[in-house]
């Protein structure tokens, strides 16, 4: 009761607000359709129009290819049905049929092949690219996450370089060159990404490279870490909000989209108010609640 006060309190001052949502994750078209539909009818249920979605990956599960093109297509109907421009990051399990066919052929990523083409997504340029662009209102809004070679030599999820590690064109001083460019950044920073930096929950060890992330980042946002997923998290598996190793940074954890291995249905709004601060709600769309809100006070001097 008392975070619904808070959000309804707080719509007046909302300048720019964004869906923020990862993990659907299913290896079974009909789950996921269940899943979609009563997370879109908590979603209507909030009244809270929003500007963007970001989805932070992992689409679909398994080595199914009609499947997972299934599960795909229908998640990227429902999200077209909103009408907003639709910002997507891959996850590891975007790549699970990722091979090089024996003539050198295009990497197989079914997400990549469904959703670049629609004028409603917005995605990296290119499959190896690690991170692409974007912009909220006064933020530049960075997107970061699992990319590949097309032709499938080398590939990195789990923040690891996998298959010909040789050919991989990022190196640690292309990952400080983008740092350098965030702490020159006239503007405030949002990070989204599916994996957080070290500090975060199951974070990617190259991101790394990117520390310390400077002032001009506000907050991080991910998936990957399945709030609930006693397994992998243990001691964390409900911890929604952790920090930047060494600094006052606040990274949040939105995942998932399922409860096969999380523990229910969830996402977070995030919204920026007329003074810049930022305010975090985490939602349970299966409970139909606030879990947890976090605002972010202003760096803008008056």
């Amino acid at each position: 009761m008392t975070l619904s006060y808070l959000h309804d309190a707080l719509r007046e001052k909302v300048q720019h607000r964004v869906w923020v949502c990862s993990d659907l994750q299913q290896w079974d078209p009909e789950i996921a359709k269940k899943n979609l539909e009563i997370i879109f009818a908590d979603f209507h249920s909030l009244n809270a129009p929003c500007e963007q979605v970001w989805n932070l990956g992992d689409s679909t599960d398994g080595r199914h290819p009609e499947n997972q093109r299934k599960t795909i297509t229908i998640q990227a109907e429902a999200f077209e049905s909103l009408g907003l421009p639709l910002y997507y990051t891959f996850g590891n399990h975007d790549f699970d049929l990722l091979k090089k066919s024996p003539e050198g052929g295009s990497a197989m990523v079914p997400a990549w092949e469904i959703l670049a083409p629609r004028p409603a997504w917005h995605l990296p340029e290119k499959l190896e690219d690690f991170f692409f662009r974007g912009k909220l209102g006064p933020f530049n809004i960075y997107f970061m996450g699992d990319h590949a070679c097309a032709k499938g030599e080398w590939i990195v999820t789990h923040g690891k370089i996998h298959g010909q590690e040789s050919q991989y064109p990022h190196s640690p001083e292309v990952y400080q060159k983008l740092r350098a460019e965030w702490s020159e950044s006239p503007d405030p920073i949002l990070i989204a990404g599916h994996y957080s930096f070290p500090g975060g929950n199951r974070p990617s060890p190259l991101l790394q490279n990117c520390l310390p992330l400077p002032d001009q980042v506000k907050a991080v946002f991910y998936g990957h870490a399945h709030l609930g997923e006693e397994k992998l998290l243990q001691e964390n598996n409900f911890r929604k909000i952790a920090y930047a190793d060494f600094q006052s940074i606040p990274q949040l954890d939105i995942a998932a989209m399922e409860n096969r291995k999380g523990t229910f249905l969830r996402s977070a709004l995030v919204e920026i108010y007329e003074d810049q601060s930022v305010g975090i709600f985490f939602r349970n769309h299966e409970n139909r609640v606030w879990e947890e809100a976090l605002v972010l006070a202003s760096n803008r001097k008056s």
